[in-house]
């Protein structure tokens, strides 16, 4: 045993044995003092581990001990503690074994829940169900819908045994993922079958309708189109796959009366309200930009209406228009949290972390939910994911209502104390302003008329110049030919790395990796505006 482990190791246990000599491996030599000098698994558990924490500088030595206390620690309900701060202590050391420690965490967590104190059957299972529904969330992709399925199932067990009020919504999310599964394995079968034979109409027609009607995959559907099919499935089908900036008036009206086609020739419950949702989205921007009275309107508004008709009887909203999703990197619509978290909405798992900010009556009054900043010491971390860092193009949107005006106040940014090197959207007095790094050296602004109203704020960058919308009318521009500078600053809400504190509310905040077009901005500020 080297010096340094030895005094580690010594220092630790000088009131609980004497250290005797010790030759070969040190993990073994360590484990095997203290499996002799302990009476009971868990107090073996618990002492590997304080030893492991003395071990900083061998961490080979600190993972096998770590394992070891783990082994040790699920023996026995007392030692559980010890064998979650053991795998505490290996998420930290080896990281790259993430996956496998989930895992292992998660078997902790059910022994508890079955054989832990009876007193404390119940916040075990709440905090079983917690950990099952989040590896959920981890495995709900491609390739692993089984596996969320048998997590959520699990979770939706526990929560029926002890009457969680959770537990419908559990019983519908594994039932959800259980239809992906097997979406994912019908897709498997088809693209086989494709594979073998690319001439076979019939198996590419089901293999489109699968991405079309209960994946909700447009885009995914057009990659496999062919000039076998039908000419008006292959038209209608391109035209959805693209963004509404690229539709003309009339595309909106003949996607929107398309769906409801597809509505209407589908069984699933789910697939049929995706499909009558996708309708009212077009349908609903053709009479935003359509307004001549002709028949063609009156046909897309009785059609807007029959189609609100159709999700109230499923008992869904139609909602507001669909915001571009494309290059959609983070959405904040603070109207749901999930394990404490603010649910990053866009589907990339950036979920935020609130200190101190908390919900308020939504924006546009329609019983959804906004943030309060109080402009002190509130704020929102979404973290700084390589997904949050644009080089060559970016959009910020958010509805923001300042309480009052004043200095500098964050609406989000990505810089740091060491200097203003990221994107910065920022209210400097009565200007909201929007920076790319180093400060000063490119920025658009615009006066807000006055505080305690509430602004739609959009700010893009395409590479060659900055445009800054208010309302959906754009305020200002300039030219601009760079990159952003990536940094490895957190994306910070409601303050900046100088402490500088959004006072007042914001709602649907919103980041995405390339410059929305004027259309698109208009889109997102017409679609939220209701909402």
């Amino acid at each position: 045993m080297s010096n340094a482990l030895r005094a580690a190791v010594a220092g630790l246990t000088a009131s609980l044995w004497v250290l005797s000599p010790a030759t070969g491996d040190d993990a073994d030599n360590i484990i095997n003092q203290i499996v002799r000098k302990s009476r009971t698994s868990a107090e073996r558990a618990e002492k590997l581990v304080a030893a492991a924490k003395l071990l900083a500088d061998a961490p080979a030595v600190q993972v096998r001990v770590c394992e070891k206390a783990y082994q040790f620690g699920i023996m026995a309900s007392s030692g559980y503690a010890s064998a979650l701060a053991a795998l505490d202590l290996l998420g930290v050391i080896a990281p790259s074994r993430a996956d496998a420690l989930r895992t292992k965490r998660l078997e902790v967590h059910r022994l508890m829940y079955l054989r832990g104190p009876r007193k404390d059957r119940a916040a075990n299972g709440r905090a079983y169900v917690k950990l099952l529904t989040a590896e959920a969330e981890v495995q709900d992709k491609p390739g692993k819908y089984r596996e969320a399925a048998k997590h959520l199932w699990q979770a939706y067990g526990v929560a029926r045994a002890l009457i969680l009020p959770e537990r419908k919504a559990l019983h519908e999310a594994a039932r959800a993922a259980e239809a992906r599964a097997q979406t994912q394995a019908r897709l498997a079968t088809l693209k086989a079958s494709i594979a073998k034979d690319p001439d076979d109409v019939s198996v590419r027609r089901r293999l489109v309708r699968v991405y079309l009607v209960d994946l909700d995959m447009p885009d995914q559907a057009a990659g496999h189109l062919s000039s076998a099919l039908d000419a008006t499935l292959r038209k209608n089908v391109s035209l959805a796959a693209k963004e509404a900036s690229e539709l003309a008036d009339g595309d909106f009206f003949t996607l929107g009366q398309w769906y409801r086609s597809l509505a209407a020739q589908t069984g699933s419950r789910q697939a049929r309200g995706r499909l009558l949702k996708r309708a009212s989205d077009y349908l609903g921007m053709y009479l935003e930009v359509h307004t001549t009275e002709d028949m063609q309107r009156r046909q897309a508004a009785e059609g807007f209406m029959a189609v609100a008709a159709e999700l109230k009887k499923l008992g869904l909203s139609s909602g507001a228009r669909a915001v571009p999703s494309k290059g959609l990197m983070l959405h904040y619509t603070f109207d749901a949290t999930r394990d404490g978290r603010i649910v990053d909405a866009s589907g990339r798992n950036h979920h935020g972390r609130a200190a101190g900010a908390r919900p308020a009556p939504d924006a546009r009054g329609k019983g959804n939910a906004a943030c309060l900043f109080d402009g002190r010491d509130d704020s929102v971390g979404a973290g700084a994911d390589k997904g949050l860092k644009m080089a060559d193009a970016v959009t910020v949107c958010a509805w923001i209502r300042p309480a009052s005006f004043g200095g500098f106040r964050n609406v989000l940014s990505d810089h740091g104390r060491g200097g203003n090197n990221g994107k910065i959207l920022r209210l400097q007095n009565q200007r909201i302003e929007f920076m790319l790094g180093p400060e000063g050296s490119a920025d658009v602004g615009w006066e807000l008329p006055a505080a305690g109203k509430w602004y739609h704020v959009a700010a893009t960058f395409d590479g060659t110049a900055m445009h800054l919308y208010i309302d959906g009318a754009r305020k200002a521009s300039r030219p601009l030919k760079r990159k952003v500078t990536i940094n490895a600053n957190p994306v910070l809400i409601g303050m900046s790395g100088f402490r500088e504190y959004f006072h007042g509310m914001m709602d649907d905040v919103m980041l995405y990796n390339r410059a929305l077009s004027k259309q698109e901005v208009t889109q997102t500020y017409s679609a939220q505006r209701g909402r």
